[in-house]
């Protein structure tokens, strides 16, 4: 897929703005064809400010999107809010919306589209899970259709984020899961690069130098891993009695494995949980 006509994003949080960013910077959808509702005044003049029309409420952008002339194939709205502000925003959507066919695309994390899919009567309802990835080109998203989509409504899904990266199918069932380990887990990098830095600090580096090695010793390592087994690469830089291995020692004693285990799976029952 080459790209869209117009798309109209709800909410201009981190992720909304990561994904019209990543989209803009592609190409895959003009600023001028690109509708932002964003309650937030701060936010909608960012939004202006890189050529987006931004407005405060869905219904608005719904309603933009829809005089495009390229309709009906620019009936694509991207619901980016936190999952507890759904039922409001369906409530201004709904009379726009419920006049005309569209695929709603919403990456609210642990809502099933059969909930989307009640807010959303008349919605072709795709689910999505992308990470912050998807501001830099490098994004990891899984999608999956609902009841009311059509093959190529996840055909969009999958064009709209395999432009900001990777994207791949999985069943709804999983979606939680991935969500917990690649939803979240640039948090989980960011965690280990604050340790890094402070440890760093702490024996003797500036705050600028700790930066600068742990930002380029993660991009390294991050390099290493496409493709190739992580246990075989710790393997290959740990010598026995040397310095790695002491400092994973230190790292097994506190139980770190387990901890990040037990922290994708108390990840995973949240978004069980958001769906209410």
């Amino acid at each position: 897929m080459t790209g869209l006509p117009a798309l109209a994003i709800v909410g201009f949080g981190a992720m909304g703005r990561a994904i019209a960013l990543g989209l803009l910077g592609r190409g895959f959808v003009t600023p001028g064809k690109m509708f932002v509702a964003e309650p937030d005044g701060g936010k909608r003049a960012e939004a202006a400010s890189l050529g987006m029309t931004a407005v405060e409420s869905p219904r608005e952008a719904a309603e933009h999107l829809r005089a495009v002339e390229s309709f009906p194939a620019a009936r694509v709205v991207l619901v980016a809010v936190k999952p507890q502000l759904l039922d409001a925003v369906a409530e201004s959507l709904q009379p726009v919306t419920r006049a005309w066919p569209y695929t709603a695309i919403s990456i609210l994390a642990g809502v099933t589209t059969e909930r989307i899919e009640a807010a959303l009567p008349g919605a072709r309802v795709v689910r999505a899970m992308p990470n912050l990835g998807v501001r830099v080109g490098l994004g990891c998203t899984a999608v999956c259709a609902g009841r009311t989509a059509r093959p190529d409504d996840i055909a969009t899904a999958r064009g709209v984020f395999g432009a900001l990266g990777m994207c791949m199918d999985l069943s709804e069932s999983l979606m939680d899961a991935f969500t917990a380990v690649a939803g979240s887990g640039p948090a989980y990098a960011f965690l280990l690069a604050e340790a890094m830095e402070q440890g760093a600090r702490e024996v003797g580096f500036t705050p600028e130098q700790a930066r600068t090695m742990v930002s380029q010793t993660l991009r390294a390592a991050a390099a290493l891993l496409d493709g190739a087994d992580p246990a075989d690469l710790r393997r290959a830089v740990t010598s026995k009695g040397g310095t790695t291995e002491a400092a994973l020692g230190v790292l097994d004693q506190a139980g770190v494995r387990d901890a990040f285990a037990r922290a994708i799976i108390a990840a995973r029952d949240r978004g069980h949980a958001l769906n209410g």
